[in-house]
């Protein structure tokens, strides 16, 4: 081959690098990043997520770097939490001391600022229950109730006020469908009605704290519990008394006797204490709730007991469980046999319970002094007054007798020993004051002995031992608050609207509702959820009551023409146009109202607010001779005396001559009207003296006026004791007004009278 030779191709290599410094750089940065990055993220969890960092001494570098970057840890005060949503103004943020939590060993969640979700989808949502419940419970341990109350209240109400007002009552049902919701509403009228002073007061009582998150997070429970608190009671101490009792159930028991807990822990969040009216020492007895408890509960399960007690509500069951008597006393009357052999019924029948009254014999020899009288067949002779009581148990009241006030004692207390809710009432009438007994049918409404069926009651119920003659008002004690009451208000539970989820039950969320417009500063909204509570429970005294100090709350908002329909319906409510369902106790509670916020209403002129006193004295007066002639009087003296004295507050504010003397002649006529009833005319007398005081013609005319009514009405006592007594009683009432009126000689007529009545009385105690 021939030519110039070829040169050699060149060899193509990949470029090497100068040195390997790049691949130690990124393999010594790539794990420093990732290190650095998740020890990041530690702190920020920790800083941020963590309820509560441990102490400095065991924290490890995570922590203390953490620490850095946490805000110091603060007490809670009492401050509005600042709502996401547009409601009312902020209240002004005023902190207080609070006593520091108990510190505990579980972590708690974090303490978030913003409202509780409770529209839209979130009332569906099963986590936001779960946030909801797993917070109430870390509150318990940390106290911070008014920061959760606050949380609750402003996500209550966009929800509250997002329901179609076109619904009326009905327009928070769909909401209290959701349990989320249902817990929300509860816990807020919950920790309002308990306190939250009252709620940390547990963080430090191992025993109830438990029970405590238990019922925090039952809506149902909760619901029941405020359903029967009253404002008298205490919640802390009811708490702690349920807790008790159903520490004591035993597991087969669980949950049964919720009502009767209920009741034993509100007459027992106080000291239960009672004498004995015939025990000659006087000893006083403490009963323990627990004792209480389980004397019902066991004789129940036992079926002892005369009602089913499982059915009976707790605003009935107070009526039982508050039994004067020791346990022995009670377990002696479920085995006498005079009492065995009685029934609970609702008409007139043989062996019905109100034969527990006249079971007692009544000994005269107790009020006159006399000698005792033989006693009954099987019975051992009787002994004189001072002789027959040794310790006055119901056992020697059976045996030995009694007075009225031993016969309604051992009615009432022989009833409720049987699981019968029952109440011993007491009255002022033509004889002097008497008592008698009343007990709950199985209808679960009340025979009071007093022939008012306002719930459509069998006609010819037996009688409870009340006198005919002038004792249509009754009064009584409330068992769980310990204030005296009127019996109308015994009567109304027997509503049978209250045991109806329609009735009161709505009624009473509609009151839940209104607390959460109140605490949103809302107060038309407040108002009209209590208005709608009165339409669904119109008989509810509670909810009317409410209603009308949120009118008085909101002044001069509320005009007289508001005030003035919503007296009228609170009238139409309770029946006072129907002559056969008027409840006439509704009259002065109406007539109450109209006096305060109605007549005084610029436009009224004296003449149309005397007409309207007038009207409600003409009601009371035509309800007297509607019934005149039946065997039982049903007047309500006592309202007529209200109602005289309220109009005689509107006549005495015409302060001329001629104001004074139709005063004088309106009272006349009042004390004239009502002669026929001596605790009426003597309640009338003050009134009357002071409406001729000072003007002695009127004054002279006021002496000879009750003088004639007295000797031409009341003068004869015949041989009734307690007439004598009576008369005796209004003697020394107006003896008096001689002296004041400077009449010695008139008072003398008295003297001798009262000497002749005495002389009589003193005869007695001879024979």
């Amino acid at each position: 081959m021939t030519g110039s030779p070829q040169k050699p191709r060149p060899r193509v290599t990949a470029p090497q690098p100068s040195n390997n410094a790049d691949l130690w750089i990124i393999g010594i940065l790539f794990p420093i990043l990732v290190v650095g990055s998740w020890l990041g993220w530690q702190v920020y969890e920790r800083a941020t997520s963590q309820a509560k960092l441990p102490p400095k001494a065991d924290r490890g570098l995570i922590d203390n770097l953490a620490g850095v970057f946490r805000p110091a840890e603060a007490i809670e005060t009492k401050t509005e939490v600042p709502p996401v949503v547009i409601v009312p103004p902020k209240p002004t943020v005023e902190p207080i001391v609070v006593v520091p939590p108990k510190v505990v060993e579980e972590p708690l969640p974090p303490m978030a600022l913003q409202p509780y979700p409770f529209t839209g989808p979130d009332l569906r949502d099963p986590q936001r229950l779960a946030t909801l419940l797993k917070d109430t419970k870390a509150r318990t341990f940390d106290g911070k109730w008014e920061s959760h109350s606050d949380r609750v209240k402003y996500g209550l109400y966009p929800a509250l006020t997002g329901a179609s007002k076109n619904d009326g009552v009905r327009r928070f049902d769909g909401l209290w469908q959701s349990p989320y919701f249902a817990l929300g509403m509860t816990q807020y009228a919950f920790i309002q009605r308990v306190t939250p002073a009252t709620l940390r007061s547990f963080i430090t009582q191992e025993e109830t704290l438990p029970f405590l998150q238990e019922l925090m997070a039952d809506s149902a429970l909760m619901e029941k519990f405020l359903a029967n608190i009253k404002a008298e009671d205490d919640a802390g101490e009811a708490i702690k008394v349920w807790s008790k009792l159903v520490a004591d159930d035993s597991k087969e028991l669980k949950g049964k006797y919720v009502n009767l807990q209920l009741a034993v822990a509100f007459v027992f969040d106080r000291r239960f204490s009672f004498r004995r009216a015939r025990d000659p020492k006087g000893e006083s007895f403490t009963v323990n709730p627990l004792e209480r408890y389980r004397y019902f509960r066991d004789n129940a399960q036992r079926q002892r007991l005369e009602t089913d007690i499982k059915r009976l509500e707790p605003y009935e069951l107070v009526w039982v469980v508050s039994a004067e008597a020791t346990a022995e006393e009670m377990e002696w009357a479920l085995k006498e046999n005079d009492l065995k052999r009685l029934k609970l019924a609702t008409t007139d029948q043989k062996n019905d319970w109100s034969e527990a009254y006249p079971m007692i014999n009544y000994r005269m020899d107790f009020v006159t002094g006399a000698k005792p009288s033989k006693a009954p067949p099987g019975k051992k002779a009787y002994k004189p007054l001072a002789e027959s009581f040794t310790r006055g148990t119901l056992e020697e009241i059976h045996e030995v007798g009694g007075i009225c006030m031993d016969q309604s004692h051992f009615g009432t207390t022989a009833a409720r020993a049987y699981g019968i809710p029952a109440a011993s009432v007491g009255g002022d009438g033509n004889r002097g004051g008497h008592a008698w007994f009343a007990y709950m049918m199985p209808t679960h409404q009340w025979n009071m002995g007093n022939s008012f069926h306002p719930f459509s009651e069998p006609r010819n119920l037996p009688g409870t031992g009340r006198y005919a003659d002038g004792y249509a008002n009754g009064h009584t004690r409330d068992p769980q608050t310990g204030k005296g009451i009127g019996e109308f208000e015994v009567q109304l539970t027997g509503d049978p609207q209250r045991r109806m989820s329609e009735h009161y039950p709505k009624s009473l969320r509609l009151r839940f509702a209104a607390k959460v417009f109140q605490g949103n500063k809302d107060q038309e909204g407040q108002l009209e959820c209590l208005q709608f509570s009165t339409q669904v429970a119109k008989m509810s005294l509670d909810a009317w009551l409410e209603t009308a100090a949120c009118l008085e709350a909101m002044d001069k908002k509320i005009s007289y023409d508001r005030w003035r329909e919503f007296v009228k319906s609170w009238r139409s409510a309770f029946h006072t146009f129907d002559e056969d369902r008027r409840w006439l106790d509704m009259i002065k509670y109406a007539d109450d109202l109209a006096e305060k916020h109605v007549w005084t209403d610029p436009k009224m002129t004296p003449e149309q607010v005397y007409m309207e006193c007038k009207n409600s004295y003409n009601q009371f007066m035509s309800e007297k001779k509607r019934l005149r002639g039946q065997t039982f009087d049903k007047t309500r003296y006592d309202l007529i005396v209200v109602s005289i004295e309220r109009t005689g507050r509107q006549l005495a504010k015409d302060k001329s001559a001629k104001g004074q003397e139709n005063l004088f002649f309106f009272m006349r006529q009042g004390l004239k009207d009502n002669l026929e009833h001596l605790p009426t005319f003597r309640s009338l007398l003050d009134n009357f003296y002071l409406a001729v005081k000072g003007n002695a013609t009127l004054e002279l005319s006021f002496l000879r006026e009750i003088r004639r009514l007295y000797q031409n009405e009341m003068s004869d006592t015949g041989n009734d004791v307690f007439r004598m007594k009576t008369v005796l009683g209004l003697i020394d009432t107006m003896q008096p007004y001689f002296d004041k009126c400077n009449q010695p000689d008139m008072k003398k007529e008295f003297e001798r009278d009262k000497a002749k009545i005495q002389k009589e009385l003193d005869k007695l105690k001879k024979q």
